[in-house]
C-alpha cells in the first residue's frame, strides 16, 4: 500500500464568504459557533498515474465539529457523516482532475476545523 498525504495546498472559506485562504492540513485554526456557521475546505489533486488496477481510499483522520458534507468532483460521497474518521473507497469516483470538498460546522460544545490528516491510500 502507498499513502499520499494531502497536506498542501488547501483553501479554507468561512461561511462561504471571501476571502478564500490558502492553508495546510491539519488546520491549526478553529472556528467557534460565534465566528462561523460553516467552514469549507477544498483541495484539488490529479489522479495518480499507473493505478488503473488499484483501489484508492480516502482517509480523513479527524475533524472538530460536525462533518456536514463530503464531496468529490461535485458528487456527495455516500458515507456516514456521524463517524469520527473516514476510510472510504473512492476508486470509481476518481477523474483525471479531482476536487475534494469538506464542510464542517461547529456544534454547541465544539469548534469547527479540519484538525486531522487527509490522505489517499492506494492498494494494489
Amino acid at each position: 500500500m502507498h499513502t499520499i498525504r494531502l497536506r498542501k495546498q488547501w483553501t479554507r472559506t468561512v461561511d462561504g464568504d471571501p476571502p478564500m485562504e490558502k492553508i495546510d492540513v491539519p488546520d491549526m485554526a478553529s472556528f467557534g459557533s460565534d465566528a462561523a456557521t460553516s467552514v469549507t475546505y477544498r483541495r484539488t489533486f490529479n489522479q495518480t498515474t499507473g493505478i488503473e488496477q488499484a483501489s484508492v481510499r480516502l482517509r480523513v483522520s479527524q475533524w472538530d465539529g460536525t462533518l456536514f458534507k463530503l464531496a468529490l468532483n461535485g458528487c456527495d460521497c455516500t458515507i456516514d457523516l456521524e463517524q469520527t474518521s473516514i476510510d472510504a473507497d473512492i476508486t470509481d469516483a476518481l477523474q483525471k482532475h479531482n476536487e475534494l470538498v469538506l464542510v464542517i460546522k461547529p456544534t454547541s460544545d465544539s469548534v469547527a476545523g479540519l484538525s486531522g490528516d487527509v490522505s489517499l491510500a492506494i492498494e494494489d
